[in-house]
């Protein structure tokens, strides 16, 4: 391992926080509005800009970025508002 911080990726305790936090998200992923989601996986998944993923999508890079952060919100277990 070249440094610390890589250590603590094999650390068990670690692991255990990564699944829960990777079940918390596929029990949430569905609640998320698909246009919400279409966002998401263009910018975060897909590496598409805010504004490049506006344009593919056919709405105001506002309105791109609105939906991400009210679809991180639900992900943080807050409503959506």
């Amino acid at each position: 391992l070249e440094s610390c911080e890589d250590e603590a990726l094999y650390w068990p305790s670690d692991w255990a926080e990564r699944i829960d936090m990777r079940s918390d998200f596929m029990r949430l992923w569905p609640s998320i509005p698909q246009p919400h989601r279409d966002v998401i996986r263009l910018v975060y998944l897909d590496g598409y800009t805010y504004d490049e993923a506006a344009v593919k999508l056919d709405i105001k890079p506002t309105t791109a970025r609105r939906r991400v952060n009210l679809a991180r919100k639900r992900l943080r277990g807050q409503p959506m508002t």
